[in-house]
């Protein structure tokens, strides 16, 4: 008894290959193939090589709220897959909105590339804030062979009350009217009193 069986399409190219008609299709799908091969393997130390800046935080907290501070301290994390690789630069915007920031507009504070290695306690150094207002900021860094990393990812925090705000909120004053000495009254009577 005789089964017929029909060849794989890769066995069957191979087979056209061998009789002198060598099938284009294989020929293209081995071209691409290595070609993919090839741009993985080149381009993947590039993605592991950037540079980022995480765990960025405000008077060492995430995100903060009502921070009473006028020039709150900023800090990241710089984390990089190159051994030896080191900040050489920073880059901090902030901005009043989401938006803003995201569309790269530090209107309160855009501090340009600022050459260094500090990652801890950067002083914001940008517009007067007013209280309960947000501030939205990101960061990014340069790397030992100054190439610029990636914005970080957006943080914030929020700003509380000024102290002369708060001097009207503290205690009594600004709630209740300002209290008034206490008069003491005396009379004095002309005739002695009489018993009946």
């Amino acid at each position: 008894m005789f089964i017929a069986m029909s060849q794989p399409p890769l066995m069957h190219s191979l087979s056209a290959s061998r009789s002198g008609e060598p099938d284009r299709n294989l020929h293209r799908y081995a071209l691409v193939t290595c070609w993919s091969l090839a741009i993985t393997i080149a381009f993947a130390p590039l993605a592991s090589q950037a540079m980022d800046a995480t765990n960025l935080r405000s008077e060492y907290l995430i995100d903060p709220l009502g921070l009473d501070t006028p020039r709150p301290r900023l800090s990241w994390v710089v984390e990089s897959a190159t051994r030896g690789d080191r900040q050489t630069s920073w880059q901090i915007l902030v901005a009043s909105t989401a938006e803003g920031l995201a569309a790269d507009k530090g209107d309160l504070w855009d501090s340009g590339e600022i050459k260094g290695d500090e990652t801890n306690e950067i002083a914001y150094d940008g517009q007067r804030l007013e209280s309960r207002s947000a501030c939205f900021w990101k960061v990014r860094t340069w790397d030992k062979d100054a190439k610029v990393s990636a914005w970080s990812v957006p943080a914030k925090w929020t700003v509380g009350f000024s102290k002369r705000q708060t001097g009207r909120r503290n205690g009594l004053t600004g709630i209740f009217p300002a209290a008034r000495p206490i008069q003491r009254t005396c009379r004095r009577f002309s005739q002695p009193a009489t018993r009946e």
